[in-house]
């Protein structure tokens, strides 16, 4: 049986194991009522950063040569899938072109016994069973001026616009937006929200 990928890692260091046991113990049982105790705090929460750089950096390390080996796989499968590709794709070109005159065919002879009173020929055209023709179908946002007048017209249901992703996606437009305008960023319906965060280096 071949070994887990996994079985080569370099385990954890113990002793971070236990400098980070000792430090969650010790948050647990502190607070702060005082400058000393402040002070103590300040001095562990570096503790606890400097912490999470070593264990970022060791995880680093892991990852690296695993990131460089699927990097790499995942470029051979690329390159075989592109070499099957333009005949794959020329292939269900034919089939579909041949597809496509086979309907107008039909299409006309229906046409032709409506209008001429003959009969219809049944259709010598058919599909290899387990193999069909799936259409696939998707809008794409051609002209945004007209799409935001249509939402403020109402058209467009106001849900469209306001899905988590597109929530998402134009909050990270309007962060660039507001750090190259700065103090002086306003846009209508959106405020600036402030979190703080205490940073040790």
């Amino acid at each position: 049986m071949a070994p887990h990928a996994l079985e080569s890692v370099d385990p954890f260091p113990q002793e971070l194991v236990t400098e980070a046991t000792d430090l969650e113990t010790w948050v647990k049982k502190t607070s702060i009522k005082s400058q000393t105790s402040y002070d103590k705090a300040s001095a562990r929460l570096g503790d606890f950063q400097r912490l999470r750089r070593t264990i970022q950096a060791h995880f680093a390390a892991v990852k690296s040569p695993i990131n460089a080996a699927l990097k790499d796989i995942r470029a051979m499968e690329k390159a075989e899938l592109a070499k099957i590709a333009p005949s794959e794709e020329r292939l269900k070109a034919l089939i579909l072109t041949y597809d496509a005159k086979q309907r107008e065919a039909r299409d006309a002879a229906v046409r032709d016994a409506l209008t001429n009173g003959t009969e219809i020929t049944p259709p010598t055209h058919t599909r290899p069973a387990g193999q069909s023709i799936v259409t696939t179908k998707r809008t794409a946002l051609v002209d945004v001026p007209a799409f935001i007048a249509a939402v403020a017209r109402g058209d467009v249901p106001m849900e469209v616009v306001t899905a988590e992703k597109v929530v998402a996606a134009l909050e990270v437009e309007l962060n660039k937006l507001r750090r190259s305008h700065g103090d002086l960023f306003s846009v209508p319906g959106v405020v600036v929200q402030s979190t703080d965060n205490v940073v040790d280096r």
